[in-house]
């Protein structure tokens, strides 16, 4: 995704992005939200925040992840993660 957006290629951008969603899981959807990619562009992490609040009750509220990454984030170890943890509890929200 990283070099197809860099390379101003939407076509595989759009490859890209259905290959990131296909592979996403519960067990490691936060891993994947709070890090790198999903920081940088917004469709990631768009793909992402709808498969992590489709699937928050039965794989992810609960996982090792979530919660590794919500403490990681709590003592300021993940700059950034407070804005996407903060839209996941919006959208959980409504």
């Amino acid at each position: 995704y990283r070099a197809a957006h860099l390379l101003e290629l939407p076509k595989l951008k759009q490859l890209a992005l259905k290959s990131i969603e296909s592979q996403l899981k519960g067990s490691s959807i936060a891993y994947e939200l709070l890090g790198d990619v999903a920081t940088c562009y917004e469709e990631v992490r768009d793909v992402e925040m709808e498969f992590a609040v489709k699937h928050w009750t039965s794989l992810v509220r609960d996982s090792t992840a979530m919660n590794e990454m919500q403490m990681l984030a709590e003592s300021g170890q993940l700059p950034g993660a407070a804005a996407t943890l903060i839209r996941l509890a919006r959208r959980l929200n409504t």
